[in-house]
């Protein structure tokens, strides 16, 4: 992970918003509808009490002495049932003058004034009541008002509000898990051409395509035409430094190239002097313009060359101008893995350690490929006399040979450790079970 990139991708923040509001928006509907209910399974339950009301006018009645009772018993068989949970109290004047059957010999501790809205109390039991009261004046006796009072168990509402609620959360949960199930499938399908966006970028790193290609939405397409434009503005750049530095080079060459035409026609101190004076200044030429190069390849994106084509092609190469010799070489390892990097690049410095590795061989020349963590190991062995450990540091440095006799400038491997090294790499040296050197190269793999 970048460290400038956050550990809660797009996807997730939008997931994550969209199931908080939606959690939010689910439990407040949830409340709302809950208290809705209860509120209209309590009028109803008033509205029924209301009804045992007019049920007992419509059954009261007065005596012969004029006291008011109630006539006939309710049909309700509830009123009958000794502490069933429904009472009613017939008040005169505000004494009690009747009652219902279920309330036996317990007297309710009725407030004074009866309220004339609905209220609760504790009942005969101890369960919670809710009551309804209406005072009205009967014909025939209008000075003394009747008040008529029903109670019902305040449990019935509770339990209606809790089925309804529970029936309510299973609902709410299966719909939150069709909607958080349809966010997933909108924000997926929204992001996918970030997606694509960013797999067509990992193409063009791994060097499978060279700019992004495809339909992108409107508010991405700007984006990739900018990236696009900045590839083809890169690589420009690149090419030009290139060309810049080729014709430097020749016009550095050109000259140098007289010099030592003309220190021929000198003396032999002269001559020797001023000969080894040119060939410095043309290996120092050469190495700089090298590095320049480097650096203006190095971070290149959509480049990648194959490993093993390229190895066994050097191979085969270097073994034609040592055809005179017994020489026998081999390439060994995997197949399929590819360098990421430019193919240029990667010749210079296999070509370098492989013809360091026929020159100096005796009879044998092994190239081993290999690759673990999406590195590149490549191992060039000869048996041939190799070089003490103590002196390993030294054959890297710029211009450092060995032996004299043997052709080349010195700058070969010094050249292909600062490529190796401008790519994440690097170049050691170790002894090959072969009897000579092992020059170990790791480089970058290309997906």
């Amino acid at each position: 992970m970048s460290p400038n990139s956050s550990p809660f991708s797009i996807r997730k923040r939008l997931v994550l918003l969209a199931g908080l509001w939606l959690a939010a928006a689910l439990v407040t509907t949830g409340l709302i509808l809950a208290q809705l209910f209860r509120t209209h399974a309590q009028e109803a339950f008033d509205a029924e009490l209301a009804s045992h009301i007019e049920e007992l006018v419509t059954l009261a009645d007065f005596d012969t002495q004029g006291q008011l009772q109630i006539a006939r018993p309710s049909p309700d068989p509830r009123f009958a049932r000794a502490y069933s949970g429904w009472y009613w109290i017939l008040l005169e004047n505000g004494e009690e003058v009747a009652r219902s059957r279920s309330l036996w010999d317990i007297d309710l501790p009725l407030p004074s004034p009866v309220p004339d809205v609905p209220f609760e109390m504790t009942g005969p039991r101890g369960e919670n009541l809710r009551i309804l009261a209406r005072t009205l004046k009967m014909d025939g006796n209008a000075d003394r008002p009747a008040t008529f009072l029903v109670a019902g168990p305040q449990e019935r509402i509770n339990t209606a509000t809790a089925d309804f609620s529970g029936h309510l959360l299973v609902t709410f949960l299966l719909l939150g898990a069709g909607l958080i199930a349809a966010i997933l499938i909108q924000v997926t399908w929204g992001l996918r051409p970030l997606q694509r966006l960013r797999s067509a970028l990992a193409d063009i790193r791994a060097g499978r395509a060279h700019r992004l290609d495809g339909i992108f939405p409107s508010e991405i397409s700007p984006l990739t035409d900018e990236v696009n434009e900045l590839l083809e503005h890169n690589t420009k750049v690149v090419e030009r430094a290139r060309t810049h530095a080729g014709n430097l080079a020749h016009a550095l060459k050109t000259p140098l190239a007289a010099l030592k035409n003309e220190a021929e026609a000198l003396s032999d101190p002269e001559r020797d002097k001023l000969g080894s004076l040119v060939s410095e200044m043309n290996a120092s030429i050469t190495h700089h313009l090298k590095r320049a190069r480097i650096a203006a390849a190095k971070g290149v994106l959509g480049q990648r060359t194959e490993l093993a084509e390229t190895a066994a092609r050097l191979i085969q190469v270097i073994g034609r101008l040592h055809a005179r010799r017994p020489l026998k070489s081999t390439l060994e390892g995997v197949r399929g893995v590819w360098f990421h990097g430019e193919r240029q690049d990667l010749e210079e410095m296999l070509g370098t350690l492989i013809e360091n590795a026929f020159i100096w061989a005796d009879s044998r020349v092994r190239v081993t490929l290999g690759h673990e963590n999406a590195r590149l190991h490549i191992l060039i062995e000869d048996d041939g006399p190799g070089i003490p450990q103590e002196r390993w540091a030294e054959v890297l440095e710029r211009g450092k040979r060995l032996d004299e006799t043997k052709p080349g400038s010195g700058l070969g491997l010094s050249i292909a450790l600062d490529l190796a090294e401008a790519y994440g790499g690097r170049l050691t040296l170790a002894h090959s079970d072969l009897g000579g050197l092992c020059a170990k190269l790791e480089l970058p793999e290309a997906a």
